[in-house]
């Protein structure tokens, strides 16, 4: 588990995760897909339950390359590849010496790689774990709240997944929704599985709230009546 768990993160799901969740801005930058991913159901808002877990918080700039990172995608692709690569020889390590994760791994990706130079990226990867575990000074237990999501699934390759992702994406504001935190990949099924990348299955959850709710939450401005 522990070996094909560091295979698959570095290997696969950092290949496309600057494309999966950047803007498309001009058509002919994008290339054919061998096999989109594809949408499972229908985008819905979910309650997740609290959770605790184990994460690694991970800084492309604490691993900058000799003449720094490069500008667009690919710059973006490896400063993802190098952090995922780095937390999961932690995670590893951790459960080596008998950390036990009681659910699937998932990822947080705090910033937009399309308006972010890849040196001010950040990536947090972790597994929930049960209240009360013990961890190395390298990881850190945090404790998530009960949190009202933006939830969709797809299967197929995680490279592939950039129609899904401007989907849900558009489909937030256009419902009324605005995002209230970052964005969360949760990875159900993968190589472990032993199934081919067109296989794997990802649910993205994004923290929203209804855009009304937002606006009540503001305070009037004195002396205008509103």
């Amino acid at each position: 588990m522990k070996r094909l768990l560091v295979v698959l993160f570095v290997l696969v799901l950092t290949a496309g995760l600057a494309l999966a969740q950047t803007e498309v801005t001009k058509t002919e930058d994008v290339k054919p897909a061998v096999k989109k991913a594809e949408m499972l159901g229908e985008i819905t808002v979910k309650t997740i339950p609290a959770m605790t877990a184990v994460m690694v918080m991970a800084k492309a700039a604490d691993y900058i390359p000799e003449g720094g990172y490069p500008k667009g995608n690919e710059g973006s692709t490896m400063a993802y590849e190098t952090m995922v690569s780095k937390g999961f020889e932690i995670l590893t390590a951790w459960m080596k010496e008998g950390g036990k994760p009681i659910g699937p791994p998932f990822a947080i990706y705090p910033e937009d790689p399309s308006k972010t130079p890849a040196k001010d990226l950040t990536c947090q990867i972790g597994f929930p774990v049960e209240p009360g575990t013990k961890v190395t000074a390298r990881l850190k237990v945090e404790s998530y709240p009960e949190t009202s999501c933006a939830v969709v699934q797809f299967k197929g390759a995680y490279n592939q997944s950039r129609d899904v992702w401007q989907a849900f994406k558009k489909w937030i504001p256009d419902n009324g929704y605005i995002p209230t935190g970052a964005p969360m990949e949760v990875y159900l099924k993968t190589a472990e599985d032993k199934v081919p990348p067109e296989e794997f299955i990802t649910e993205i959850r994004q923290p929203v709230k209804k855009a009304e709710e937002k606006k009540a939450e503001e305070p009037k401005s004195e002396g205008t009546g509103k």
